[in-house]
């Protein structure tokens, strides 16, 4: 007897959604002498947060089917999502501050000797031996990363002996998107294909607000370090009489 149509679809989905917020802050409306207790002002008021985050999805579907006459579909579909929003702020805020010193950093955190955040989506797919294979892969990537060292408006800061006031602010960021779609194994109709989308916003900044009072420093310094490497890769293969 003649063999009947035969059919195979594999799917495969990720979705990952991160929001991560990392923040120091002195609040509005304080009154703060960093010093012995006794009037003296011998003290630095360090404000510092840190983050480092990583977001990932990966998808992975493939069909493989043999045809032993008659008809054959094989369809493979991988779809991969990954949305990444992160904050991280270090800020004195609206506030009364007598110091030696002030620093306010918003720095990249290192783990395991890494300094930066990343976020990937990957989806693999895969359609092969069948009469009639499609593989399709969509791939998608949203990072968005927020990074910020402040004085904020309408502070006022005092500063004595001499002291330094520094700022800073790292962004450091990896966005990788690939996609694959790849249908293999010569039947009559192959189809291949695959999207790649990939966003990166990175927004770093050292500031001193609007409106701030600040005397007495003897060094001032701003400093505001970002990057955003991009990598997008699509990859879509055929074979069979009509590709």
């Amino acid at each position: 007897a003649e063999a009947g149509p035969k059919g195979q679809v594999a799917g495969g989905s990720a979705v990952t959604i991160t929001s991560a917020t990392s923040r120091a802050k002195i609040n509005d409306g304080l009154t703060i002498t960093a010093g012995s207790g006794t009037g003296v002002t011998d003290g630095t008021i360090t404000i510092q947060s840190e983050a480092n985050a990583d977001s990932e999805a990966v998808a992975d579907a493939s069909t493989v089917l043999e045809g032993e006459g008659g008809s054959s579909t094989g369809i493979g579909v991988a779809v991969a999502v990954n949305v990444a929003d992160i904050v991280n702020e270090a800020v004195l805020g609206d506030s009364t501050i007598t110091a030696d010193g002030v620093v306010v950093q918003a720095l990249m955190a290192e783990v395991d000797g890494d300094s930066q955040h990343a976020f990937k989506a990957e989806a693999t797919s895969g359609a092969s031996g069948a009469e009639t294979g499609v593989a399709g892969a969509l791939a998608i990537n949203v990072g968005l990363s927020r990074t910020h060292a402040k004085i904020a408006d309408n502070a006022t800061v005092t500063i004595t002996d001499d002291g330094a006031v520094e700022l800073k602010a790292q962004n450091l960021v990896s966005n990788t998107v690939k996609a694959t779609a790849k249908q293999e194994g010569g039947g009559s109709v192959g189809v291949g294909a695959s999207i790649a989308l990939n966003i990166g916003e990175t927004d770093t900044d050292a500031l001193i607000g609007n409106g701030v009072v600040l005397t007495g420093a003897g060094d001032i310094t701003l400093g505001a370090a970002s990057s955003n490497a991009m990598a997008t890769t699509a990859e879509g293969g055929s074979a069979g009489d009509t590709a």
